[in-house]
């Protein structure tokens, strides 16, 4: 780690920010399909509609 490495306080707390969004995206998305997929509320798929 570069930045950690250096001691510039300007790109410790850019790492620190990226990784925090990085980290809050990453558990939304989590939430959002595990809500979904425990919960039976999964839109079906256009290749999976009913045949006629």
């Amino acid at each position: 780690m570069v930045a950690v490495a250096t001691g510039t306080p300007g790109l410790v707390w850019a790492f620190v920010a990226v990784w925090v969004l990085t980290l809050v995206f990453l558990t939304r998305l989590l939430l959002r399909w595990s809500r979904r997929h425990l919960t039976g509320d999964e839109r079906p798929r256009p290749d999976q509609g009913e045949i006629r």
